[in-house]
C-alpha cells in the first residue's frame, strides 16, 4: 500500500464516505488506482530489466573467466615443460 500512496488517499476517501468495497464507484478514485497500478507495473518492468541483465552481465563474466582460467591453467603447464 506504502507504493499505492495510500495513507495520502485515506483523508479523501474519509470525505466522500468511500469505503473498501463501496457500491459508488466515483471517477478520482478509480484514476488514482489506474495511476498507481501504472507506477506499480512500470517499477515492477524496471526491476525485472535489472534482473535480466544482471543475468546477462553474470553469464559473460562466466565466461570471461572460464577463457581466463584455460589460458592460465595453458601457461602453467608451459613454465612447468621448461622449468623441470
Amino acid at each position: 500500500m506504502r507504493l499505492l500512496a495510500a495513507t495520502a488517499f485515506r483523508p479523501i476517501m474519509d470525505r466522500l464516505n468511500w469505503t473498501r468495497g463501496h457500491a459508488d464507484r466515483s471517477v478520482y478514485p478509480l484514476q488514482h488506482y489506474r495511476n498507481a497500478q501504472k507506477k506499480v507495473e512500470g517499477r515492477n518492468f524496471a526491476i525485472r530489466k535489472n534482473v535480466l541483465h544482471d543475468d546477462v552481465m553474470n553469464r559473460q563474466r562466466e565466461i570471461i573467466y572460464e577463457q581466463r582460467d584455460r589460458v592460465l591453467k595453458r601457461r602453467q603447464r608451459e613454465a612447468s615443460r621448461l622449468c623441470p
